[in-house]
């Protein structure tokens, strides 16, 4: 059996009985990232109404990805004006989630509330937009059996804010700020230092550009293909 991140087999080997030794921890990769040119990213933000430095979200609306926490958090950050751009669809497991996130949104004051953007789905040229454009990405999920956002914010060259919960520091490493996902202080505190501290920016960007080279596709399909080798010696041996 091949999972994502250690913690994905901790977790897996807790609720079934299982050996140890046949629960394989393979990462998955990180896909590149084709920069979109400055116009693009402009058409892009400007169609979402963004009228300056943002943090977005990418993913699905659903409890398990924080919203409510990092909206809450956004909502208290001072002496500066940042924008919030939250781009996802509803999911079947979460029918209630874009109602509930809207209505956390409507409820804010107007001078917060005017600079959360709910973008809804988004197309493949429109995140590419938004993640060009970004100052940083925000991703404080309570469980990921991976992580995908953070290494697409690491390709994308976008400085990422993170949760320490599941398999996120797995992926995250010293690469990103990572708060426990319930520390609204911390998360506000995070989001706050990165759109205030360009040097931070910069040196968390040229970290998660060094961690893609630990999570390869070509490296993940090799130790699949060394996996499935070995199962299929022992098939042959037992049989």
């Amino acid at each position: 059996m091949i999972v994502p991140s250690a913690n994905a087999k901790a977790d897996l080997l807790q609720r079934h009985r299982l050996d140890d030794g046949r629960v394989h921890v393979i990462p998955h990769g990180a896909d590149p990232f084709e920069a979109p040119g400055d116009d693009e990213v402009e058409r892009v933000t400007s169609g979402f109404g963004i009228g300056g430095p943002f943090a977005l979200f990418v993913g699905g609306i659903e409890p398990r990805k924080n919203l409510r926490a990092l909206v809450e958090a956004f909502a208290r950050i001072r002496d500066v004006d940042p924008w919030l751009v939250i781009a996802g669809g509803r999911v079947p497991w979460a029918p209630n989630g874009v109602e509930t996130l809207r209505a956390q949104v409507d409820e804010l004051p107007d001078d917060v509330g005017r600079r959360v953007v709910l973008a809804g789905y988004v197309t493949d040229e429109q995140k590419r937009g938004l993640m060009a454009g970004a100052t940083t990405l925000a991703y404080p999920s309570l469980y990921e059996g991976f992580g995908f956002p953070v290494l697409e914010g690491f390709a994308a060259g976008v400085p990422v804010l993170t949760s320490t919960a599941a398999s996120l520091p797995e992926v995250a490493g010293d690469a990103a700020i990572s708060v426990e996902p319930d520390d609204l202080a911390g998360i506000e505190d995070g989001l706050a230092r990165l759109f205030r501290d360009a040097e931070l920016r910069e040196r968390l960007i040229t970290a998660g550009r060094a961690r893609l080279p630990m999570f390869t596709w070509e490296g993940s399909a090799a130790a699949t293909a060394e996996v499935l080798r070995g199962a299929a010696g022992r098939s042959a041996g037992s049989g």
